[in-house]
């Protein structure tokens, strides 16, 4: 229904960029198909979404040569299992940050324009009142408000593997609040995150095919995403384990 007006005008087209408006927030449109055909969305298209079209219409490319930006690695003791430095050794210049570093004043401290950034922790949205959502630190919490009181200007992406914080709470208009909103108002120019609770294990597999992908074959944020998820699908069909990690566009200030 939400597509179905839209399949005969994609012809050719390789990117679509989305803002989604009220519940359609929430709607994995990777998993959406042509009823026609059985085609799935991501056989078809790269997405990326926006929370607003001032944001979208504000939005940079995406930078080239991903490989050859600084990679900062910041994963809370409590997931190293789920990310090792052997799963990085195809990137030329990658900083580990100790746990001690693992803070929210700290990680917005060192990061520069240009940079990537893999937060893996745990996290929680807060549906009722979504400014106090959170993601784990080593000694406290990171909320949306704390994320908007940092300088991030200018990281070119930020891959959040903490549940569910690609949940926004959609207001009035085009006004959201959550975490996608909270890292594009602090510069971010891309956010990657999961959109419900998904399993330590599974958001591993999905975040090295997504590494391996920029590093490699020298995909954009994007590409890779997509390329990641169709990967994954081969051998685990479920959307659930494949659809969860969405790419959010900012302003790129």
């Amino acid at each position: 229904m939400v597509f179905a007006p839209l399949w005969p005008h994609l012809e050719g087209v390789e990117r679509l960029s989305i803002i989604p408006y009220g519940p359609l927030h929430d709607v994995p449109f990777y998993v959406l198909r042509d009823t026609a055909s059985g085609v799935e969305l991501i056989d078809r298209l790269t997405l990326s979404r926006a929370p607003s079209l001032r944001l979208w219409l504000a939005a940079e490319p995406p930078l080239p040569r991903p490989g050859a930006r600084r990679l900062i690695s910041a994963v809370h003791p409590r997931f190293k299992r789920h990310l090792r430095e052997r799963d990085l050794e195809a990137w030329s210049n990658v900083a580990w940050l100790p746990p001690e570093d693992i803070e929210a004043e700290t990680i917005a401290s060192l990061v520069q324009p240009g940079d990537r950034v893999l937060l893996v922790t745990h996290g929680e949205f807060d549906e009722g009142r979504p400014w106090r959502s959170h993601i784990d630190m080593v000694t406290g919490e990171m909320t949306p408000r704390d994320v908007k009181r940092e300088d991030w200007r200018g990281v070119e992406l930020v891959f959040l593997a903490s549940c569910e914080a690609a949940r926004v709470h959609a207001e009035s208009g085009d006004q959201v609040q959550g975490f996608p909103r909270a890292f594009q108002s602090a510069g971010v120019r891309n956010l990657i995150a999961p959109h419900w609770k998904v399993s330590a294990m599974a958001s591993r597999v999905l975040l090295c095919k997504f590494l391996d992908a920029q590093s490699t074959r020298g995909l954009d944020a994007a590409e890779a995403l997509r390329h990641a998820a169709l990967e994954v699908r081969d051998s685990s069909k479920h959307p659930y384990y494949w659809t969860a990690y969405t790419l959010t566009r900012g302003a790129g200030r």
